[in-house]
């Protein structure tokens, strides 16, 4: 498999082939905090540490989860997206990196728009921290975004009009408290405002340095449905 083929579908291209998706089991992509790159489903790199990462979301989601991949209370955000195969593709992330996605959201709020509505450059940023004697190094989200061209957002209502948008190992999760989401399958759209990026409903950083983060795991058990 061409590595490039699986890279996400960029700003005024279309997939090599027809989109496809499996209801409720997208394709998989995970990223890896401790080198800053990108991985698909078996962990093989798709990226090169520090190298961006553009996705043009088909629909997000952000909740706040009690215990999710081995993490308690925190807040994850899932994007969904077409890779250049035209795979229905899922990635998440969360805690801090969620935090930078909320900041750079604060423009698009201002001018009325959301995270459906533009293109992100996802690139991990270099962070170190001190435990003991040793220097431990890691990578942390930043986010920018640019507006869509007309092709690219007919494109991508297009798709959106013939197929649903969730992952059900995450969606069915006990102790999830739903924030904001669009287009996501089961879930009324609700927008990225002023109460979520507003510090009164941000979770408080420790004062003490805060955890390195941690890729996110292949799940081991599948939570039974409602």
């Amino acid at each position: 498999m061409n590595p490039a083929n699986l890279m996400p579908l960029g700003m005024g291209q279309l997939p090599i082939r027809d989109v496809t998706g499996f209801v409720g089991d997208p394709r998989q992509y995970r990223y890896n905090a401790s080198d800053g790159l990108f991985t698909r489903e078996d962990g093989r790199p798709i990226t090169n540490s520090k190298q961006p990462f553009l996705i043009i979301p088909l629909a997000f989601r952000l909740f706040h989860a009690e215990t999710l991949f081995q993490r308690d209370n925190s807040r994850w955000l899932e994007l969904m997206f077409i890779n250049q195969l035209g795979n229905i593709s899922h990635l998440m992330f969360h805690q801090h990196s969620v935090e930078n996605f909320l900041r750079a959201q604060i423009v698009l709020t201002y001018d009325g728009y959301d995270a459906c509505d533009v293109a992100w450059t996802i690139t991990p940023t270099e962070k170190t921290r001190i435990v003991g004697k040793t220097t431990q190094k890691y990578y942390l989200l930043e986010f920018a975004h640019e507006a869509l061209d007309e092709k690219t957002r007919i494109f991508h209502e297009t798709i959106r009009g013939d197929h649903q948008f969730y992952r059900a190992y995450t969606l069915n999760l006990e102790g999830v408290t739903e924030i904001a989401s669009k287009n996501w399958h089961g879930l009324k759209d609700t927008p990225i405002g002023r109460s979520v990026i507003g510090s009164r409903d941000m979770k408080a950083l420790p004062a003490a340095v805060a955890p390195m983060p941690q890729a996110v795991p292949v799940e081991t058990a599948i939570p039974k449905k409602n």
